[in-house]
C-alpha cells in the first residue's frame, strides 16, 4: 500500500461523522474545561458521552506521553452498527511512526495483569490488539502508511485496509475537506448519506429528513467557540442529480430576512427560503427538474392540470407578484396535543398584481367547487379561504401539503397561508403589537453574528421549541424530555445558514449558549392549528353526501370564543349546529331538513370527525 495517502482517503464512505483537530490534547482541554461542557455533560441523555469523556481526561493527566499527539493531527469518525455508534481513531505520527516501537511501548507502560497484547496480519497489516481483562474489550492498532490507526470495532479494520487499496477517492468529501482548510478548535464534516438514520436513532423523525439524503453530500465545517457563542464556518456541496430544488435555491441568489418582522417573538422555529426573485427560482427548477426526464414530466404534469383546473398562467398570474422569500414557520405554540400553528409566508414583490390575482383566484375557485368562500374581518385584515388542493405543490413539492385548502390573509408586503384562521389571528396581533423576532432584542443580539442574506435560513429558539415537543409527545417520551430539559433550553438560539458560493454553499451553523439562570424560556400561546380533511374535488364529481360533510369542515368561526356555532336555512330553520372549544369543532354535532328533522348526528374531537356518524332518511 502506498504511504502517501492522505488520511481523509483511508476513512470508510459510511462515516456518519468525521471530528479533526490540528492539537487534539489542548483543543480537547479548552472546550471540556469550559462552562457549556461542564453543564452539558450532567445531562442524562448525554451520559454515554459523558462518561467517554471523563475517561479521556482522565487518560490525558495520568499519561503525560499522551502530549505528543498535541502537534499531531487526530481524527475521528463515527460510523453506524446494529451495536451501536463505532469509532476510528486516525493520528498522522509521520517518520516517527514505527509499530514495533508503540507495541514495545505499550508492553512497558501496561501490566501483564490488566492486559494482554498480541498481534496478527491480515491482507499484508500487521494489527496489534491490546486486551482489557477488567473491561473485555479490545483496541486494534495498525499503520496505513504514517498514520496510526485504532479502533475498538474489529469490522472497521476491514473496512479501512479496503479504502485505502482503492484508488477511486470521494471526490465530494475532499472537494469539502479543500474548501473547509485547516485551523480552528476542531473541524467536522457530516455525510448526508448517513446522516438521517443517525438522527433518528435519537429524535424519531421518519422520512421527514429524506431530503436531506437527497440533497445534500457532505458539509465541512471549522469550529469555533467564544465564550457562550459557537460558530461553525465551512462549506456544504449538494446533489445535483437527485433534488432540483436545491440546485435551484444554489442557482437563484439570496434573499434579505425582512419576513423576522413578521415572525412573532416566542416563535419556535422556521425555515427560510431565499432567491431575487420567486420567477427567477421556478426558472431555475424547471430548468434542473429537466436533467430527469421522468421528474420534468410529473412536475409539468402538475402544472397543467392546476392551470387548466384554475384556467392561469402560474408564471404570470403567481409567480409574477411573489417576492424573493418563503418562509414557513411556527406561529406559537400550541395548547393542544399533536398540533403545530403552522403558516407559509410568501413576500410581496407587487402588491396591486397580487391583490388582482388573489380575487381573481377566488373567483374560479367558486365557480369550481361548491364550497362558500367566506371572507373573516378581523382588525381590518381579510381573513379568507382558498378551496383548491395541490396550489403549493410546484413549489417544493410534497413540504406544504398539509396546507392544501387553507386560509390565506394579506399583511402589509406578505401573504400568509394556515390550515387554520386562529393561527393568522395570532400572527396579526402579534405583528400589530410589534411583538416580532425583528423587534425582539434578544434576537437581534444573536443576529448580528450570523448572515443577513442567505439561500437557506433554518433558525429555532430551543426553549420555545422545548415547550412545543412537550406537547407533541406521548408521556414516556415527556418523562425523558424534562429530565432534560434544563440543558436543552439552555441554546437559546440556533441557526443553519447556507449562502450560494460557486458550485457549493457557504455554510454558517451558530448557537448560543445560556446558563439555565440566563435563559428565557418562551411563553405558552393560545391556539392551535386545524389539520383539515381534505375534500374530493369537487367539479369531477358529482355533489354528493361526502362533499356535503366535508364542506363543515371548512366552517370559518368568526368569533372563536365561541361554544357553540349555527347555521339556518333561509326559512329560519335550523340548518346546523356544532359544539365549540377554543375556535375548535369539539363535541356533538347534529344537522336537520328543512322540515326539522334530523338529517345527521356526529361528533367532533379537536376538530376532526370522530366515530360513527349516522344519517337518517328525511
Amino acid at each position: 500500500p502506498s504511504d502517501n495517502r492522505n488520511i481523509m482517503h483511508i476513512i470508510p464512505n459510511d462515516a456518519v461523522f468525521v471530528v479533526t483537530s490540528d492539537e487534539p490534547v489542548s483543543a480537547w482541554k479548552s472546550f471540556s474545561e469550559g462552562p457549556m461542557w461542564s453543564h452539558l455533560k450532567e445531562s442524562p441523555a448525554l451520559s454515554y458521552f459523558s462518561k467517554e469523556a471523563n475517561s479521556l481526561d482522565s487518560l490525558i493527566k495520568e499519561h503525560d506521553w499522551l502530549n505528543v499527539l498535541g502537534d499531531r493531527q487526530l481524527y475521528v469518525s463515527t460510523h453506524l452498527s446494529a451495536n451501536g455508534n463505532q469509532y476510528l481513531y486516525l493520528v498522522d505520527l509521520g517518520k516517527s511512526a514505527n509499530l514495533n516501537a508503540l507495541s514495545s511501548y505499550l508492553q512497558s507502560m501496561l501490566g501483564e495483569e490488566d492486559f494482554r497484547i498480541t498481534e496478527r496480519e491480515i491482507k499484508g497489516y500487521e494489527i496489534t490488539e491490546l486486551y482489557d481483562k477488567e473491561a473485555r474489550e479490545t483496541l486494534y492498532f495498525f499503520f496505513v502508511g504514517q498514520t496510526l490507526v485504532a479502533t475498538y470495532y474489529a469490522p472497521l479494520i476491514e473496512a479501512v485496509i479496503a479504502q485505502a487499496e482503492n484508488t477511486t477517492y470521494n471526490q465530494d468529501l475532499m472537494e469539502v475537506a479543500d474548501l473547509t482548510g485547516t485551523g480552528g478548535l476542531f473541524r467536522i464534516y457530516f455525510n448526508y448519506d448517513h446522516l438521517p438514520k443517525y438522527i433518528n436513532n435519537y429524535l424519531s423523525l421518519g422520512s421527514s429528513l429524506d431530503w436531506l439524503k437527497e440533497s445534500l453530500s457532505y458539509t465541512g465545517l471549522t469550529i469555533q467557540i467564544n465564550g457562550n457563542n459557537s460558530k461553525l464556518t465551512g462549506f456544504t456541496n449538494f446533489n445535483t442529480k437527485e433534488n432540483p430544488y436545491i440546485q435551484a435555491l444554489h442557482n437563484a441568489g439570496v434573499s434579505e430576512h425582512n419576513s423576522l418582522k413578521l415572525f412573532p417573538a416566542e416563535t419556535p422555529y422556521f425555515l427560510n427560503f431565499g432567491f431575487k426573485s420567486m420567477t427567477l427560482f421556478m426558472e431555475e427548477l424547471e430548468s434542473a427538474m429537466e436533467k430527469d426526464s421522468a421528474v420534468y414530466n410529473d412536475y409539468n404534469q402538475n402544472v397543467e392540470e392546476l392551470e387548466k383546473f384554475l384556467d392561469i398562467d402560474l408564471f404570470e398570474d403567481m409567480y409574477a407578484w411573489m417576492g424573493s422569500e418563503l418562509s414557513i414557520f411556527q406561529a406559537g405554540i400550541s395548547n393542544r396535543k399533536n398540533t403545530q400553528q403552522l403558516a407559509l409566508a410568501i413576500s410581496i414583490s407587487d402588491k396591486d398584481a397580487a391583490k388582482k390575482s388573489l380575487i381573481n383566484l377566488q373567483e374560479r375557485i367558486k365557480k369550481k367547487t361548491p364550497v362558500k368562500i367566506q371572507s373573516l374581518d378581523y382588525k381590518n385584515y381579510a381573513i379568507q379561504y382558498l378551496a383548491i388542493k395541490g396550489l403549493f405543490r410546484p413549489f417544493f413539492g410534497g413540504m406544504f401539503n398539509q396546507l392544501d385548502k387553507p386560509y390565506f390573509v394579506v399583511i402589509d408586503d406578505w401573504i400568509l397561508f394556515s390550515a387554520h384562521p386562529q393561527t393568522l389571528k395570532r400572527v396579526i396581533d402579534k405583528y400589530l403589537a410589534g411583538e416580532t423576532l425583528y423587534n425582539n432584542k434578544a434576537f437581534q443580539d444573536y443576529y448580528g453574528s450570523i448572515e443577513d442574506k442567505t439561500s437557506l435560513f433554518c433558525y429555532a429558539s430551543l426553549p420555545n421549541v422545548a415547550d412545543q415537543l412537550k406537547q407533541l409527545s406521548n408521556a414516556v417520551q415527556q418523562k425523558d424530555f424534562e429530565r432534560n430539559r434544563e440543558y436543552i433550553t439552555s441554546f437559546e438560539h440556533i441557526s443553519f445558514q447556507l449562502l450560494n458560493e460557486k458550485q457549493t454553499f457557504e455554510t454558517l451553523l451558530s448557537w448560543d449558549y445560556r446558563p439555565p439562570s440566563d435563559t428565557k424560556i418562551g411563553s405558552t400561546l393560545p391556539g392551535q392549528v386545524q389539520e383539515t380533511p381534505l375534500m374530493q374535488e369537487s367539479d369531477m364529481e358529482e355533489y354528493s353526501y361526502e362533499n356535503e360533510l366535508a364542506e363543515l369542515d371548512q366552517i370559518l368561526i368568526e368569533d372563536l370564543t365561541q361554544r357553540k356555532y349555527e347555521e339556518f336555512y333561509e326559512n329560519g330553520e335550523l340548518k346546523y349546529e356544532i359544539k365549540l372549544r377554543d375556535g375548535w369543532k369539539h363535541g356533538s354535532f347534529e344537522s336537520y331538513y328543512q322540515n326539522g328533522e334530523t338529517k345527521y348526528k356526529g361528533k367532533y374531537k379537536e376538530d376532526k370527525k370522530e366515530g360513527t356518524w349516522k344519517l337518517y332518511n328525511i
